[in-house]
């Protein structure tokens, strides 16, 4: 009866441990992969941020600026957008007069969060919950020398890897079990050697002296073995 009801307590309490240990996990991973994914973003968009430096600066190359804008969907992997500060088509500072036109027009929520990009003239980011889905906010300035021209940001919407998470979730599983295991096969044993040492020593005493039957000390260690 005893090892019944310890083996019902440690399960119960080896089940609810694991649920901590899930939920944290699960938080923990959420986590982590959430920043990496801020992570790339910002990479992709200081990769996008010198280039287009680098074609601002060289009037040879406004046609190549053009079509690097107009693919920025591509190179990002997400939702791009290139604007001025007026929200206008972007006209090259220099002598050219180049004017570059952008076939993709901002929405609300990226005009405003460009505004701030534009006031501190560095790299910001954000997370946006909208429908049921958290969404990341990536925007860099692009200047000519110390001016802040135009501003480019990034719109991608965080997805946990279900694979990672799976495989994850199976590794810490398969530990868990086998913490089990050993726990219990632990348990099992340090209760058949203290039942074994209790029922030794009763017996010992026994043999030296002798109870009356009606004498509770003994019927009281028996209750206790059994």
């Amino acid at each position: 009866k005893i090892t019944k009801k310890l083996f019902c307590y440690f399960s119960i309490v080896a089940i609810f441990l694991s649920i901590i240990v899930f939920v944290g996990f699960y938080g923990t991973f959420q986590y982590y992969s959430l920043q990496h994914q801020e992570e790339e973003l910002q990479e992709r968009a200081e990769v996008i941020r010198e280039r287009l430096e680098e074609y601002i600066n060289t009037c040879a190359q406004n046609q190549e600026l053009s079509a690097y804008i107009n693919v920025l969907d591509d190179i990002s992997q997400a939702d791009a957008y290139f604007l001025t500060i007026d929200g206008a088509d972007y006209t090259c500072a220099c002598s050219c007069g180049t004017t570059v036109t952008t076939a993709k027009k901002p929405t609300e929520e990226v005009t405003v969060f460009s505004k701030g990009i534009f006031d501190s003239g560095i790299f910001t980011q954000k997370e946006i919950f909208e429908n049921g889905k958290t969404k990341i906010y990536a925007g860099i300035p692009v200047k000519d020398g110390n001016e802040t021209n135009a501003v480019v940001v990034i719109v991608d919407v965080f997805e946990l890897d279900q694979k990672s998470f799976f495989l994850a979730i199976g590794v810490l599983l398969l530990c868990l079990l086998f913490a089990l295991t050993i726990a219990i096969i632990l348990v099992l044993v340090l209760l058949t050697m203290i039942i074994s040492i209790i029922s030794t020593l009763f017996g010992v005493v026994l043999l030296f002296n002798p109870f009356p039957v009606n004498c509770p000390e003994p019927i009281a260690i028996i209750a206790f073995c059994c």
